[in-house]
């Protein structure tokens, strides 16, 4: 896979094997306040209260999404 060096197209099948080394937890614990408030707005989470209840409140909604995918 030459994305970077060659600016080529991903595959579907790289996305999904890149995506699986990043877990969500990790990478939303390194968010920025307005970084996560964004977030919420973005997926229809209220962006109201601190930073761990923010990351909480996508953390759940992101679950819901991931049952709501496997039951599709």
């Amino acid at each position: 896979m030459q994305v970077r060096s060659t600016g080529e197209t991903p595959s579907d099948t790289d996305v999904i094997r890149v995506a699986k080394l990043f877990h969500d937890d990790i990478t939303l614990d390194n968010l920025s306040r307005p970084q996560l408030v964004s977030m919420c707005k973005y997926i229809g989470v209220n962006a109201f209260g601190t930073d761990n209840i923010l990351k909480h409140q996508i953390r759940s909604k992101l679950e819901r999404v991931r049952i709501d995918d496997m039951v599709s």
